[in-house]
């Protein structure tokens, strides 16, 4: 069990995450949602979007960059360590991202 002020925390990273989230093109939040939360690879992505798994990557890594550009300050001030893999996948776990 996580304290108060952990779970306050946790909470307001998840809200950070979402705004920036909102803020990408649509096709690049339902790319990262396929690969973190559903755990698409790159050849299943590829199927899905009618590209090739090289095209998947550079979409990846842009999406990505552009959610990191988003949450910047967050980032910067040291307010998360990854938040792609780390507050993403757990908040998936937890059921905390749909909104």
């Amino acid at each position: 069990m996580s304290s108060p002020s952990a779970q306050l925390r946790k909470h307001e990273e998840l809200a950070q995450i979402r705004a920036a989230l909102r803020q990408l093109p649509v096709e690049q939040q339902v790319l990262l949602e396929l690969h973190y939360w559903h755990d698409l690879d790159a050849p299943a992505l590829a199927e899905v979007f009618g590209i090739t798994s090289g095209a998947i990557r550079v979409r990846l890594l842009r999406a990505r960059r552009a959610l990191r550009d988003r949450l910047g300050t967050a980032i910067a001030s040291g307010a998360f360590e990854d938040p792609l893999t780390g507050s993403l996948h757990e908040a998936e776990l937890d059921g905390e991202l749909e909104a």
